[in-house]
Parts: structure tokens; sequence; C-alpha cells
């Protein structure tokens, strides 16, 4: 909510001044998701992107809002620990690692951040990761805190990372054979060692 505060002052000779000030009281966290990569699974991680907003569901009529700098992203390999811009030896999140661009409009805002190479270089197929965003608003309201104990459960995306080939192969008809008629066509797939 907006609130007005005035102060007047007025001296012994009647001179008087009178100003005011404009303020956002907002005690509510804002919320962010993640849109881009969607579960459950991904081949490649160029960027990831989603939403923020201060004003879920729209109830306030003057939320404090979020700036262009207020969303944080971290990633997770599960069953180790979080991205630090050379491995996965962080075992809190590191909200340093990546730039993110938030719009302030429209509502909700939308924000992205570009992977870096190291990160995509380091992702092993067959392997599950958490990614997760955290918002601040401009009251400094932070969406949670900063330890691994402090990111709810319900948070991010958790992705299947799967680069390894399919495999496919025809066993009938056989490769360059004649035949007068077809009662079958039979073969195999395989997407070892996982996918």
């Amino acid at each position: 909510h907006w609130y007005d505060v005035t102060a007047k002052a007025t001296d012994h000779a009647g001179n008087s001044a009178t100003l005011t000030r404009r303020f956002v009281y907002d005690v509510v966290k804002p919320t962010s998701t993640i849109s881009t990569p969607p579960p459950p699974y991904i081949t490649s991680l160029p960027t990831i992107s989603g939403t923020v907003t201060d004003n879920l569901g729209s109830p306030f009529t003057n939320p404090a809002g979020i700036s262009t700098g207020a969303v944080q992203v971290a990633v997770k390999k599960i069953g180790a620990n979080w991205w630090n811009g050379t491995t996965f030896g962080d075992p809190d999140p590191n909200f340093t690692v990546f730039t993110v661009v938030n719009s302030t409009m429209p509502t909700p805002n939308t924000w992205t951040t570009s992977v870096s190479g190291g990160l995509q270089g380091a992702l092993l197929t067959g392997t599950q990761y958490r990614i997760i965003s955290r918002a601040t608003d401009l009251a400094g309201n932070a969406e949670f805190g900063l330890l691994n104990g402090n990111v709810p459960a319900f948070v991010g995306t958790t992705v299947l990372y799967d680069s390894a080939p399919v495999v496919a192969i025809t066993t009938m008809p056989a490769n360059n054979h004649a035949y007068p008629s077809m009662t079958a066509i039979a073969g195999t797939a395989d997407d070892a060692p996982i996918g």
C-alpha cells in the first residue's frame, strides 16, 4: 500500500514549508517460476528463463515491485552439490554465477539468463539437475533464504539431461533384399544408458 508522510515546519516569523514523502509498505515475498527448460527431459541447456511477480493473484494495489536485477538462479546436480561456475562443488546455492535480466513489464515480469559453456560442458547424460530461481522485491523481501536448507521443496524444476543418441535397427526387411510379400516389419530401438 502507498502511504504519504507530510512534514510541516513553521518558524516564529510565520514562514512555513511542507514536504511530503510517499512510500510503499510491503512485507509480502515475491514469487518466481522457471518456464525454460520445461521438465522432464533436456538435451541441451542454452538458456534458463521464467517469470516473477511481487503481486501473485493481484491482491495488492501498490506492491513494491521487482527491479531488473532482482532474480537469481542456481543449478544443482541431484545427489551432489550446487554449480559454482566451475564445478558442482558448493553445498549451498551459488546465486552469483548467472547474470539474470528481468523485465519490469508486463506483469508478471519475464526474466532470462544465458548458460555458460562451462556448465553446458559439465552436464552428464543420464543425470538429473534441479534449477531454481530466487527473487527479491524493491522492499527487500526475499522469496527464501540463501542456504540450501532454506530452499523450499516446490521451488524450481528438475530435469534429466539426455544427450545420448537413440539407436534404431531394422531387422526385417533386410537391407537391399527383394521380397514377394511382407507380413511383418521388425527391429530394435535402444536409448542406453538413459532416456
